[in-house]
């Protein structure tokens, strides 16, 4: 007769041998669903390469100077600029320029329409690109951001205007000096920011293994407003 320890001590075995059996199957099951997400993301990234590499082959095969246009919008539960929709149109374009020892280089240009139903000298634009080349737009004053105000004016002094973390620009106390015609007003159509234009190498980053690219922020601030949302920001990217 088998003595009731040795029964209890084997049952607890199995016991055992069942609950790891179906701990392993269940870390099996798993791991092999983790193996196929990270499949999925893998397969991914690669159509992102592709839409990428696509992107950067037809800025290459189009005309220097043909215009890519971006168009940004806000409903009226987003902002308080406009009763109906808020738009803010971006144009970009390449072009050549040959300098007095005749070399040319590649030269990018932007222009930004802000549909403003109104004017003010305080309304502003701001214009933020990376100009340390780090693949990122910083905080702070260390890209150089730019400020354009409604009466056409502008600050030159380096250090002036620092970007916030809610993507607006905050200004020391300096005189605006004139921007040189960089700001216009239309009852019918609002504002027209630029053209503004930088060396296309002064302005491009790259990030570890990506195709270069551009990126911008653009923020706008109506500055006659003192309640409601009354400016906006955001980022887009250029790739070369």
């Amino acid at each position: 007769m088998i003595p009731k320890r040795i029964i209890v001590v084997a049952v607890c075995v199995a016991v055992l041998m069942v609950a790891v059996g179906a701990y392993g199957y269940a870390l099996y099951s798993e791991i092999s669903s983790l193996k196929g997400q990270i499949s999925l993301l893998n397969q991914e990234l690669e159509e992102l390469w592709e839409e990428i590499d696509a992107l950067k082959q037809s800025n290459s095969t189009n005309n220097t100077n043909s215009t890519m246009n971006f168009t940004f919008t806000w409903g009226p539960e987003t902002q308080d600029i406009v009763d109906e929709i808020f738009k803010i149109e971006v144009s970009v374009w390449f072009g050549d320029n040959t300098l007095p020892d005749n070399t040319t280089i590649k030269m990018f240009y932007i222009v930004v329409s802000v549909y403003d139903d109104d004017h003010s000298k305080d309304d502003y634009l701001g214009l933020v690109f990376d100009m340390n080349h780090n693949g990122v737009i910083d905080l702070g004053f260390e890209d150089d951001p730019l400020i354009i105000y409604g009466d056409d004016s502008t600050i030159y002094e380096l250090g002036a205007v620092t970007l916030l973390e809610d993507g607006l620009l905050i200004v020391a106390e300096v005189p605006r000096e004139p921007a040189h015609n960089k700001c216009v007003y239309n009852l019918e159509k609002g504002y027209v920011f630029g053209t503004f234009g930088y060396p296309a190498s002064d302005i491009t980053s790259q990030f570890e293994d990506m195709p270069a690219y551009i990126p911008v922020h653009i923020c706008f601030a109506d500055r006659n407003l003192n309640l409601g949302v009354h400016v906006v920001s955001f980022q887009f990217r250029i790739y070369l």
